[in-house]
């Protein structure tokens, strides 16, 4: 055997060899690849949750409850897998000196809310299931009471509490019914408002207060599953646009039964909703908002739990909509040794942080030009923590301010631009603290407050790092585009094929979502979603996404609300001035543009195909509403007003109405068990498109919902589906002469 050469030549031709090795290893992407789990991230989902006034966190790991201290790493097993007779939590959390787990979960519409819960006694190493034996993944929202003698949770509609001492359970509701519902909510106040578990116990552990749904007011819609041999039907209550809501009321009933003490105000079929509840940091009242019909009025209420009697002591109010925005888990978020309250408004123009106290006297703790995020308000002692990033939508910062007058200031460092998380502890000086960029992945840290210090490093996310380096792929772009009317600037984020040459033109494939739910652009790690822009760009087109008006950007009330009664115009023409003004670029290929959208964004990719036919030749739209009348009441109304008063921009928001206007190919997907954008959606579609005499593309996926992800395959057939329709009716790549 030859000795290795080690001469400058040599080494020279190694690193050259070394090097065209390396470019040749860059990977292509497929679909399959996306979703094997091969670029997982090590960030993916919390580290644990902080336990009550320590530095230390609850986790799961391998069937364990273990503690987890924050600054050494170091891991103390509370409860071994072994102690719990093969039951496998999904989620732990900790009182005193008991534990409550939940597993075997079950989903109810989007999350899994329902499943068994188990109580681990760390004292007597003991083991208790909540729930009647038979029960099997039936039980909803358990929690251990404040004072660590009681669990309770809802069963079928009525709620329940255990005595953890003696094992005796007690309902403390009776009337729990298909049609009145105790304890949770129905579909649309889940899904519009964001409520699921809808009980709390009183701080002193002797008193719950609930929700009551009466759900026979709203018509039923059906779902029909023909997947299998036995036809399925599915019945739920599912009030559309203009039509009859639930009633409903909020009740206080001791944790040992008997008479419940009905709450002011009610909500009717017709006047509003009760849009939030929870004990104001007592307990003796209630802090209760009111969000009325129109949805352009959030009064808060103090209620006394003992009378029921209501006391308004501040409104929130908008000529467009009011939006419900909390600054806790479960509502507002108290300070000032419960004195006062945190909650969000836009009445200055810009969405800013208030404080108000029991009397209604509000104060703005964060004056100045520019938006504070809806997510992320978290206090510790005096210390209030919010997101914003003055100047830059697309990233986010972590500020902090108090109740003294006090300058807000940013903790973040100035090198960290991108987006960072935080989750802090109780006491405010530490926090597990997440930060990524465009295209590049999450890293997690600990880092200790004033300064930022970062104590250790959690996870560098190494692995993915170097796969992801390792992908065959062009450069990413951060760019803008004017607005229809010429007003204002959309963020946008465009991403070029591999080895992008210039002097030769591209089709270019719209991503858009367009709505006021979501944004596409952040400067984070996106996972999935920027994997499979890489991907689109490896078969030849520029793919591109923005942020129209009417998204929740950080650009102030008006570029939200403007949408308010022309919501799907104003975004179609939008997406069409993003679209004119890439066209314009040399490197464009202006007769190759096509776009498409999930949800609203099928909704948008839709009314851009018909509304704009000499911009967009191709559309893709995934579970889309069609006609806005079908969808539920409070989304609907909350940006389109209520049909009898404003018949036009029902109109104007719906797709169907302009089918007239197609002249790209298109392609339709929907799941027929879709229970948010109903298949009956797509169906309304189709007949508008057959009677018009166009030709389209459809497919539709058995008993799937709205998120097409059920049953072995799917997901990777549906985008499949997607690039290969793509690929076949807009292909990519500079065309060659004569193409």
């Amino acid at each position: 055997m030859r000795r290795a050469v080690r001469g400058p030549r040599a080494i020279c031709a190694l690193i050259v060899a070394f090097a065209c090795r390396l470019a040749a290893a860059q990977q292509q992407l497929s679909i399959e690849s996306l979703f094997d789990g091969r670029y997982s991230s090590a960030t993916d989902g919390p580290i644990g949750h902080w336990l009550p006034g320590s530095h230390s966190l609850l986790s799961i790991q391998q069937g364990a409850v273990v503690k987890i201290d924050a600054e050494s790493g170091e891991i103390k097993t509370l409860v071994k897998a072994e102690d719990l007779d093969g039951f496998k939590p999904e989620t732990a959390s900790m009182t005193d000196d008991k534990v409550l787990l939940y597993g075997n979960s079950k989903k109810v519409w989007r999350l899994n809310t329902r499943g068994d819960y188990y109580v681990f006694d760390l004292k007597t190493r003991k083991l208790r299931r909540l729930g009647p034996s038979k029960a099997q993944s039936e039980l909803m929202f358990a929690k251990i009471s404040p004072d660590g003698k009681s669990a309770g949770y809802v069963y079928h509609n009525n709620i329940y509490v255990c005595s953890l001492q003696t094992g005796r359970i007690r309902s403390i509701t009776h009337d729990g019914a298909e049609k009145t519902v105790n304890g949770t909510f129905d579909w649309v106040y889940e899904e519009e408002l964001g409520l699921r578990d809808g009980w709390r116990w009183s701080p002193d552990s002797k008193q719950i207060a609930f929700w009551q749904l009466d759900t026979s007011p709203e018509a039923m819609f059906t779902l029909v599953d023909q997947s299998n041999k036995t036809q399925v039907i599915k019945k739920f209550p599912y009030p559309q646009a203009g039509t009859p809501n639930a009633r409903a009321r909020i009740g206080v009933v001791s944790t040992y039964g008997g008479r419940v003490k009905w709450m002011n105000p009610k909500a009717t079929p017709d006047n509003g909703y009760l849009a939030r509840m929870d004990w104001a940091a007592n307990s003796k009242e209630l802090l209760i908002q009111f969000l009325n019909r129109r949805q352009n009025q959030d009064d808060y209420y103090l209620v006394s739990a003992r009378t029921g009697k209501e006391h308004l002591i501040w409104s929130d109010k908008d000529p467009a909509w009011v939006d419900i925005m909390d600054t806790a888990p479960t509502g507002v978020a108290w300070v000032a040794q419960g004195q006062k309250f945190l909650t969000l408004s836009e009445r200055s123009g810009q969405r800013h942080l208030y404080a108000v106290d029991r009397n209604g006297k509000d104060s703005d703790l964060t004056p100045g030009e520019y938006d504070v995020d809806t997510d992320g308000i978290q206090t510790a002692g005096n210390a209030i923590f919010f997101y914003a990033s003055p100047g830059a939508a697309a990233q986010r910062y972590l500020y902090q301010t108090s109740l003294d007058n006090e300058e807000p200031y940013r903790l973040t460092p100035a090198n960290l631009d991108g987006t960072n998380s935080y989750d802090i502890s109780p006491d405010g000086a530490l926090a597990i603290h997440d930060y990524s960029r465009l295209g590049v992945p999450t890293q997690r840290d600990l880092v200790e407050f004033p300064l930022h210090r970062t104590l250790r490093v959690i996870t560098a996310n190494k692995a993915l790092t170097l796969r992801v380096e390792n992908i065959d792929k062009g450069s990413l772009e951060r760019r803008t585009f004017s607005t229809a009317d010429g007003q204002r600037k959309m963020d946008a984020i465009v991403v070029y094929p591999p080895n992008f040459d210039a002097t030769k033109k591209y089709p270019v494939f719209f991503e858009v979502y367009g709505g006021p739910a979501g944004v596409q652009v952040k400067d984070q790690w996106l996972g999935v979603q920027q994997m499979l822009w890489w991907l689109i760009a490896q078969k030849g087109y520029i793919v591109c996404t923005f942020d129209n008006r009417g998204t929740p950007a950080l650009k102030g009330r008006a570029w939200r609300k403007s949408i308010y009664l022309n919501m799907n115009p104003i975004i179609a023409a939008d997406q069409a001035a993003a679209a004119r003004q890439m066209a314009a670029l040399p490197y464009v290929d202006s007769k190759r543009i096509g776009v498409w959208g999930w949800s609203t964004g099928g909704t948008n990719t839709l009314q851009a195909l018909f509304s704009y036919p000499d911009i967009w030749s191709l559309g893709i739209a995934v579970a889309p509403g069609t006609d806005i009348s079908l969808y539920d009441t409070i989304y609907t109304e909350r940006y389109s007003g209520l049909p009898k008063e404003h018949p036009q921009a029902y109109f104007n928001d719906s797709p169907v109405n302009f089918v007239k206007g197609l002249h790209g190919d298109l392609l339709v997907i929907h799941g027929t068990g879709d229970d948010n954008c109903h298949y009956q959606n797509t169906e309304w579609l189709i007949d508008r498109l057959v009677a018009e005499g166009k030709q389209f593309t459809m497919m539709s996926y058995p008993n799937r919902t709205h998120e097409i992800s059920e049953g072995q395959g799917t997901v990777e057939h549906l985008f499949n589906l997607i690039l290969g329709f793509l690929q076949s009716h807009m292909p990519g790549g500079p065309l060659k002469s004569g193409s």
